[in-house]
Parts: structure tokens; C-alpha cells; sequence
């Protein structure tokens, strides 16, 4: 695309990148707010063996179970600013993809867990 061209970009309501900021100068960005992530509370069910974490708002809201939550669980960031939240959580088997895509995600799933 040229900066003369135009993009539609469907965002959050809040999203966490300023689209419009990173693409100055080289294509005229118009947002609209199609979605808004809610909080719900809902707990992991206790099958659960994996999480995955596709933004940091997730993060924060699953952060705020405390460590407990995840114990025994894997959890997989979709990136490193995804698991920001979730650093400060110790004994957490935390791993990030390698690139932020769901190929990325599932790819961290069969990552073995990092030596010590």
C-alpha cells in the first residue's frame, strides 16, 4: 500500500496498539471499533491442561487468580507483550510463541518446557 492509499482496520474498542501510530507515512489508517473484550470472571475448568493467552488484557484478568489457578496447567502467550501480566507469577510453566500467530501458539504446546 501508498501513503495516498486508505485502510479500514476492524479493532477493540480499546485495542492495545495504535494502529494509525505505526503505519504514519505510509498508508492513512481509518479505525472502527467492531469488538469489546469483557472480563467475565469464568475459572479454567479443572481439566484443563493448557491455557493459551492471545492478548495482555486476558493476561491481567487470569493474573488476578493468583498462581494457584495454574498450577499443573501450561500457559502460552501469543507474545511477549501478551505475558507481561503474567511474569511476576512464580512456578508457572510459561511459554511465548515463537511468532505471534495461532501456528506460533501451537508450535509453543509442543515446545518442551526450558531447562533450568
Amino acid at each position: 500500500m501508498h501513503p495516498h492509499e486508505r485502510l479500514l482496520a476492524a479493532v477493540a474498542k480499546e485495542p492495545v496498539a495504535d494502529l494509525v501510530r505505526l503505519l504514519t507515512g505510509r498508508v492513512r489508517v481509518e479505525t472502527v471499533s467492531v469488538y469489546e473484550a469483557v472480563e467475565t470472571g469464568v475459572h479454567a475448568p479443572e481439566s484443563i491442561d493448557a491455557i493459551m493467552i492471545h492478548s495482555p488484557r486476558a493476561a491481567v484478568a487470569l493474573a488476578a487468580l493468583g498462581p494457584q489457578a495454574f498450577e499443573g496447567r501450561l500457559i502460552v502467550a501469543i507474545s511477549e507483550q501478551a505475558a507481561v501480566p503474567l511474569n511476576d507469577l512464580s512456578a508457572v510453566d510459561l511459554r511465548i510463541a515463537d511468532h505471534p500467530s495461532e501456528t506460533g501458539m501451537l508450535e509453543a504446546l509442543g515446545k518442551p518446557a526450558p531447562g533450568v
